[in-house]
């Protein structure tokens, strides 16, 4: 399992790359280590670059790419959208009520990759999430939430 993560970061690199590259733009993108948010269910444990705008990719444990999305601000805000976490202290209702099922359901093998973009140039965002979507997603599996 750990060596199809290894090949998947790999793969994220490469489209990456590819985007920079096909965009024609100078600035340096850079695909996080993966993260495992079921690790520490709280939401305690530090994410990848959680502070700025980029794009995130879900993983199962065997590869396979399940969501991919972004973030205009606030990477660390978006990693749990999809697939909520354990009430805080003092929280009252259901967290993330739209989360998704799949994500919800598999939690324990579940990996997430972070890509930042520069502060100023925040609207590469989106057009990385489409990138990334169109390449790594099967067309009858692309969803929205």
């Amino acid at each position: 399992m750990a060596s199809q993560r290894l090949d998947l970061r790999s793969k994220l690199q490469s489209e990456v790359g590819s985007f920079v590259s096909t965009l024609g733009y100078s600035g340096k993108l850079t695909v996080s280590a993966p993260y495992y948010p079921y690790d520490s269910l709280d939401g305690t444990e530090p994410y990848p670059n959680p502070d700025e705008p980029g794009c995130y990719v879900y993983a199962s444990g065997n590869g396979q790419v399940q969501k991919v999305g972004k973030a205009n601000r606030y990477l660390g805000n978006r990693i749990w959208a999809p697939i909520g976490r354990r009430k805080k202290a003092g929280e009252t209702g259901e967290l993330y009520p739209q989360a998704e099922t799949w994500l919800k359901e598999n939690q324990p093998d579940i990996a997430v990759w972070a890509i930042a973009v520069p502060d100023e140039h925040w609207w590469l965002a989106a057009a990385l999430e489409g990138f990334l979507t169109e390449r790594l997603m099967p067309a009858k599996t692309t969803r929205q939430i």
